[in-house]
């Protein structure tokens, strides 16, 4: 892993899980073991935060790491919307979605 690439509590939280990857890896479990980390990581570690995000003990302590991501739907436009507004939902949305695959990108590659 590259040091200079987490912030320390993300660091920290990697280093965390190397025994569960080592095992994962052991038991031919690699690939699903490393994708339910990635899947808990974004669950400490909020894509929607900036990437140096360091919650706090308490916000830590508050993470159910069984409780499934979040589900985020392409938006749809209503009724009642004007284009600007639905303009800027799809703005955030793609920005939000871009933001993911690079640190998804990023956790595959520096590890």
């Amino acid at each position: 892993m590259n040091p200079g690439v987490f912030a320390p509590r993300q660091k920290a939280w990697l280093l965390g899980e190397k025994d569960a990857y080592r095992n994962g890896v052991k038991s031919s479990m690699g690939k699903d073991v490393m994708r339910d980390i990635t899947r808990r990581f974004f669950l400490y570690f909020p894509v929607a935060k900036p990437w140096d995000y360091q919650p706090t003990d308490e916000e830590m302590v508050l993470v159910d790491p069984d409780k499934p991501s979040p589900e985020y739907e392409v938006p749809g436009i209503t009724e009642s919307e004007t284009v600007e507004s639905y303009s800027e939902r799809m703005n955030a949305f793609n920005e939000y979605s871009k933001t993911l695959i690079f640190r998804v990108g990023v956790s595959d590659i520096v590890t």
